[in-house]
């Protein structure tokens, strides 16, 4: 069926607002393929016979038409008038079919990165493994010992050397098993669909960022220096889009880093000492935080700079080489959350990545703090009930 979605000016021309596709008057039109007269439709008497009907089609498919009652000066529609009409009502046919392809491409660019975070998850799974079993570990075996002074000096009182080791024994199970759920977390997260926007502090999503790249990547051989003020403002954005951001241009950094290592091994660069380095800086300005990632990897070519921004254009080997998607997402996610990306890249020598997002505003912050109370007290009085 189709719908009239607009309509404007005099009231002389009058239509049903919901058509049948079956109807006598879309037969037509399928059947011209041209802009018609009303007047060459036998059995609709809601138009005057001046009325000019402007179809508009993508393929063979009629999608939309324009209708126009008689012109304000009383004159006919001229053949020319027609043949314009007839080219605008295919560059309008060009015009949405462009339109709906950009939102396809955009759906498929979402899904195809979302598959691609799917299988990353896979490809972490070793090194989830390693992480969540040496924390595990290192909580088995200090609560052991624990265990074991215990059995056998029951009855008996502590000497401080004892003591001592207990309370060493226990902060470490403490420490590991808080370790081992960040890990456990930082997965679910990823793994998640995007949520609403809410307040939350830089430091969250950083850290949740590098709790995620140390399950891929070995972080021990790393320099990462965060160089901002944590416990600081509140950002207003989604939490899950912001990590998902932080982690894909630390992630494209290591890989940076990585090529520039290979290629002077290969020596397709010169040599000189090397040690990775990412450096994570943050301006806060009134209104907005500026977020800047470096590294001091292979870098990027001036004029391939403006071309990692489009979708599934990749600078990455092609033994490595990923969907393409990840700079485009980022940017892309930071848009959607009133932020921006630019990139600022020295050939051979290193990039930056520098995000902007918003700030929350006080009332932001208070709104949202008020529907969460609202949601816990909902949820303890069903569960009382």
């Amino acid at each position: 069926n189709y719908i009239l979605k607009h309509g404007r000016g005099n009231k002389r021309v009058s239509l049903d607002k919901l058509i049948s596709k079956n109807s006598e008057l879309i037969q037509g039109l399928n059947e011209s393929k041209k802009p018609v007269f009303a007047g060459n439709f036998k059995n609709i008497n809601t138009l005057p016979p001046e009325t000019l009907l402007i179809p508009c089609f993508m393929g063979n498919s009629l999608f939309a038409f324009l209708l126009l009652g008689p012109r304000s000066n009383e004159a006919m529609y001229t053949q020319d008038d027609l043949l314009v009409f007839e080219v605008l009502s295919i560059q309008a046919s060009l015009a949405f079919e462009n339109a709906i392809f950009m939102q396809e491409r955009e759906k498929s660019a979402a899904q195809i990165h979302h598959d691609s975070k799917m299988t990353a998850l896979g490809a972490f799974g070793s090194g989830v493994g390693h992480n969540l079993t040496n924390r595990f570990n290192s909580i088995i075996t200090p609560l052991d010992m624990v265990f074991k002074v215990i059995h056998y000096e029951q009855g008996k009182a502590l000497s401080d050397t004892e003591s001592s080791y207990l309370y060493r024994a226990a902060k470490k199970a403490r420490e590991e098993a808080i370790r081992g759920c960040e890990i456990a977390k930082t997965i679910r997260e990823y793994a998640r669909k995007p949520d609403d926007a809410q307040p939350f502090l830089l430091e969250e999503a950083l850290s949740s960022a590098l709790n995620l790249l140390s399950c891929k990547r070995n972080l021990k051989r790393i320099s990462v220096t965060e160089e901002y003020k944590k416990e600081g403002s509140y950002l207003w954005a989604s939490l899950s889009h912001v990590q998902d951001v932080f982690f894909n241009l630390l992630d494209n950094a290591c890989d940076a880093m990585e090529s520039k290592e290979y290629q002077m091994e290969k020596n397709i660069i010169p040599k000189e000492p090397f040690s990775p380095q990412i450096t994570i800086q943050a301006h806060f300005s009134p209104k907005e935080v500026q977020i800047d990632i470096h590294d001091n990897g292979t870098g990027i070519k001036p004029e391939d700079i403006e071309k990692l921004q489009m979708p599934f254009f990749s600078t990455k080997a092609a033994n490595k080489k990923g969907t393409g998607l990840g700079v485009y997402m980022a940017r892309r996610q930071l848009e959607m959350n009133s932020g921006s990306l630019t990139i600022y890249s020295e050939y051979g020598k290193g990039s930056a990545f520098s995000c902007t997002l918003p700030l929350a505003t006080p009332r932001q912050i208070d709104e949202y703090k008020r529907k969460e109370e609202m949601g816990n007290q909902g949820f303890h009085k069903e569960k009382g009930e």
